[in-house]
């Protein structure tokens, strides 16, 4: 579980579209999830409004890089949208404050620390 900040571009490879999403997980780290093409098409709109409303998503089944650091999606992931779930209450006080803060500066600096190692 955790609050999506930030979304790069879409890239295209040879195996299809994909987007890098920065999140944010309950204790403030973030973390990078790499989603690939049917879940980007089938949730398109979600994805514009969670990133926008800093949107609480739960994954489940990624596939996790340990020389890149960050999760893959697969054809098992499922991915819910502000989700009805006993400790989404934890998220809100984080919603609020990168709401009033409205600069995603420090997720992009973050992701490009990421691409550079």
């Amino acid at each position: 579980m955790a609050i999506v900040v930030h979304m790069d571009t879409i890239h295209r490879t040879m195996w299809g579209p994909f987007r890098k999403i920065v999140i944010m997980d309950a204790r403030g780290s973030l973390h990078i999830i790499k989603v690939w093409g049917d879940l980007l098409n089938k949730n398109a709109l979600r994805w514009a409004l969670a990133k926008e409303d800093y949107g609480i998503i739960i994954g489940t089944m990624f596939r996790r890089f340990r020389r890149q650091e960050f999760l893959e999606s697969s054809d098992h992931t499922a991915i819910h949208f502000n989700p009805f779930h006993h400790n989404a209450h934890y998220f809100g006080p984080i919603q609020k404050a990168l709401v009033a803060r409205n600069n995603r500066q420090f997720a992009v600096t973050f992701l490009e620390e990421q691409r550079r190692r």
